[in-house]
């Protein structure tokens, strides 16, 4: 049609409903293409960014026959993230657990953490039945666990750690597409301050020094028999085979009270409490974090290996997250994985301005991963 046909003076009618039909036809085609345009480019975004206010979260952890679920700072604050969301528990006892029916457990799930230290049965038997859902999975790392091999490390999609220190002794072993997330905290339910909630509350202490974990040989247990150790003396954790029986003797000869077994963590709490001293002398490749951070939540001082620097960062902290605040940074974590990381909504959303989880959400480290996610 050429411009100047607009212009023309009392064309027929024919003509200007042809002319009029034609105009609209290419305004309306114009509106199309610029509309399907803008949706080709904005429309997986925000199929993207859709992330839900419920997420559902499987949980895959070792638990014995008959035992009940860790009441420690990572399974209280996966119970409280069970107020909002889905959470299913997936027991391993063994290697040997069919892997078909928990495959189609976690099917439909959001996320998937593993809780394990790396190379024991249950992170080898993620590796071995949950490739196809790799986008969803998140390890929790246990302790000074490393991985053996980076591509045992680029299985997962996020790494959640509990110190700076495993960040930067074993980061480099994760590719740059694993984000390392720093996570922690109490079950503050068990662990905490008694004056801080029975007002003018006078605090006993029955132990001078307190040892809580595996009986087992090594500096951790020497320690508590030092002749420098003066005052009541309490050993504190499991008995798993012989050499564990033989310590137990010598910390008995040395007069060292000794409780065999695990410890739930209300009593716990409460031995911490009434010791003026937890001794955690783990070797630097051990455990001890979770002991660390119970004693110092019930304002009980920690005594740590002088060469262990992965407790001496835990043991130097000035606040120590109860599970609350542990499920707001476990939450963070989650938002990291690549369904949910560009989504800004739903679950993801930053809790609102001035709130105790907006400082949280914002205090957490993210040592790599796209921060503003």
């Amino acid at each position: 049609m050429r411009v100047d046909a607009l212009a023309e003076p009392s064309p027929p009618v024919a003509h200007t409903a042809k002319s009029s039909t034609r105009t609209a036809y290419l305004a309306r085609t114009a509106v199309l293409t610029a509309a399907a345009a803008f949706a080709a480019i904005v429309a997986p975004r925000l199929a993207v960014a859709a992330v839900p206010s419920e997420l559902r979260i499987a949980v895959l952890h070792y638990q014995r026959s008959g035992g009940e679920v860790a009441a420690d700072g990572f399974g209280r604050a996966v119970a409280e993230l069970g107020a909002q969301h889905t959470v299913e528990w997936l027991h391993l006892e063994h290697s040997h657990v069919p892997a078909q029916p928990i495959i189609n457990r976690v099917a439909h799930a959001h996320v998937i953490f593993v809780v394990s230290s790396f190379g024991w049965f249950v992170e080898t038997w993620a590796r071995e039945h949950l490739a196809a859902h790799a986008d969803k999975l998140i390890i929790v790392v246990d302790g000074a666990s490393t991985p053996s091999a980076a591509p045992v490390a680029d299985f997962y999609r996020v790494a959640v750690v509990g110190t700076q220190w495993y960040a930067a002794e074993h980061g480099a072993l994760f590719p740059p597409s694993t984000a390392l997330v720093v996570a922690r905290g109490v079950n503050g339910d068990a662990m905490y301050v008694a004056s801080d909630r029975f007002p003018n509350f006078l605090q006993l202490k029955l132990w001078n020094h307190t040892y809580v974990g595996r009986l087992s040989k090594g500096a951790h247990t020497a320690e508590l028999m030092a002749p420098s150790r003066v005052g009541k003396r309490l050993a504190m954790g499991a008995v798993m085979d012989e050499q564990d029986a033989a310590v137990v003797q010598a910390l008995r000869a040395a007069g060292v009270s000794v409780i065999e077994g695990m410890v739930i963590s209300r009593d716990q709490g409460s031995i911490h409490r009434l010791s003026q001293r937890v001794v955690a002398y783990h070797g630097a490749w051990a455990g001890g974090d979770q002991v660390v951070l119970d004693a110092l939540a019930c304002r009980t001082p920690v005594e740590v290996a002088p060469s262990n620097s992965r407790l001496a960062e835990l043991a130097s902290l000035s606040h120590v997250p109860g599970h609350r605040e542990h499920a707001q940074m476990l939450l963070r974590a989650m938002c990291l994985l690549p369904q949910l990381a560009p989504g800004d909504s739903g679950s993801c959303a930053r809790p609102p301005e001035g709130t105790a989880n907006a400082a949280t959400w914002d205090a957490v480290v993210i040592v790599r991963g796209r921060r503003g996610a």
